[in-house]
């Protein structure tokens, strides 16, 4: 669904998205008429693995989650986006179909612009691919994390550790955090079955560590799970 947004507003928070801090404001406005706002409903699927990357997307407000395929029936969330930031460009900077799958976890709005005004922005302010690539080293360092996580934590530091990851990409890195995810999901980015996260849920929300919603799960005590991280560690 279209949303109708004054271009003075999308130029406003275009000037707000670190990625785009360098860009002329001229370039900017110009880019500004040209945007999209989309709007999606809570479990909307953006784009699919596979998709044409025609478009690059800013997140103007809620969450999407970036999910990957492990074998062929499996759907591990991988990254879970908020407000500023953006999916999508991977596809784009390499010139082949999306590499993952994007699922709206709330309404959220999107400002969209087209591969092609995309790429005629990295031609004309450099710090754009700059930026990209620190982000992602940065994802390769966490990615890195990730597997030695899985080799050496137990079942129950992979979950706490998997839990603690989705807060701190939500921006949460205090008590009360919603993370906008099932405990299949949740199962399958921790690598376990869901029936031994679905009993270390319950005596974790026993122990007023955390909350079980409907699809999603509220950190109360994000200190005692890093503590769990810890002592899986030094088993």
């Amino acid at each position: 669904m279209i949303n109708s947004y004054l271009n003075n507003d999308i130029l406003n928070f275009l000037r707000e998205i670190p990625l785009l801090n360098k860009v002329p404001k001229d370039v900017l406005e110009n880019i500004s008429m040209v945007s999209t706002i989309k709007d999606y409903k809570k479990g909307s699927i953006i784009y699919k693995k596979g998709d044409p990357s025609n478009w690059i997307y800013f997140i103007l407000s809620g969450h999407v989650a970036e999910f990957v395929s492990y074998n062929s029936s499996v759907e591990i969330i991988v990254k879970t986006r908020k407000r500023l930031d953006y999916i999508g460009e991977m596809g784009i900077l390499a010139d082949k179909p999306y590499p993952n799958t994007a699922i709206a976890l709330e309404k959220v709005t999107l400002v969209a612009f087209s591969e092609e005004k995309f790429m005629e922005l990295t031609l004309t302010t450099s710090s754009i691919l700059q930026y990209i690539n620190r982000e992602l080293i940065d994802r390769l360092v966490n990615s890195s994390i990730n597997a030695i996580n899985a080799m050496y934590l137990d079942a129950t530091g992979r979950l706490a550790f998997a839990l603690v990851n989705l807060a701190i990409d939500k921006g949460g890195h205090n008590n009360d955090t919603i993370i906008n995810i099932t405990q299949s999901e949740l199962a399958s980015t921790a690598g376990m079955a869901r029936q031994t996260a679905s009993i270390l849920l319950e005596e974790w929300r026993e122990n007023c560590i955390l909350e079980t919603l409907r699809g999603c799960i509220k950190i109360k005590d994000i200190n005692r799970l890093m503590d769990i991280i810890i002592n899986s560690e030094l088993k």
